[in-house]
C-alpha cells in the first residue's frame, strides 16, 4: 500500500492528475524530490525531521543537570532513512540509492571524538507479503 491506503497500481488510475505531476517529478528530478499523491517527498520529510534535532541536541546538552545521552527513535523505513541523511551529513545522492532498514531492524549512530558512526545492528526480518510500495521502499530507490 502506498497513499492513504491506495495500491501503487491504482494511483493513476484513481489519482491521475496527482499521479502525473509525482511521475514527472521522479523523471526529471529523481524520487528524493517527488512529492507522492497526497504526500511529501522524501526531500520534504528530511527537512521535517531535521526539526527534531534542536530537541535532541538541547536534551543531551552538557549544560543540563541530567543530560539525556542516549536516544531510541522507532519509525518507518524512509523516515529512519532521512534521519540518517540528516544527521550524518550525508548527501541526498546517499538518500537515493540507500535501501530503507527492514521491518524491526536496529541501526544505531555512535558519537566519537571525531563526529559519529553509523551502523547497522539488527537486519530485521523479511516481510512475508510485500506490496509494489514495500518492494520500491527496500530497493534502491532511483531505479
Amino acid at each position: 500500500m502506498s497513499t492513504d491506503g491506495i495500491a501503487d497500481e491504482d494511483l493513476p488510475k484513481l489519482l491521475p492528475l496527482e499521479y502525473e505531476h509525482y511521475d514527472k517529478h521522479k523523471r526529471f528530478e529523481g524520487e528524493f524530490f517527488a512529492p507522492m499523491p497526497r504526500g511529501e517527498s522524501r526531500c520534504k520529510l528530511a527537512d521535517r525531521i531535521k526539526g527534531v534535532f534542536g530537541t535532541i541536541l538541547r536534551d543531551a546538552s552538557a549544560d543540563r543537570t541530567d543530560p539525556v545521552l542516549d536516544f531510541i527513535i522507532v519509525s518507518h523505513g524512509v523516515t529512519i532513512r532521512a534521519f540518517r541523511m540528516q544527521w550524518m551529513h550525508y548527501f541526498w545522492e546517499w538518500c537515493e540509492k540507500e535501501k530503507n532498514p527492514r521491518n524491526r531492524s536496529v541501526q544505531l549512530i555512535e558519537a566519537h571524538a571525531g563526529g559519529y558512526e553509523d551502523r547497522l545492528v539488527f537486519d530485521g526480518f523479511e516481510v512475508a507479503k510485500t506490496s509494489l510500495q514495500t518492494r520500491r521502499e527496500e530497493e534502491h530507490v532511483g531505479e
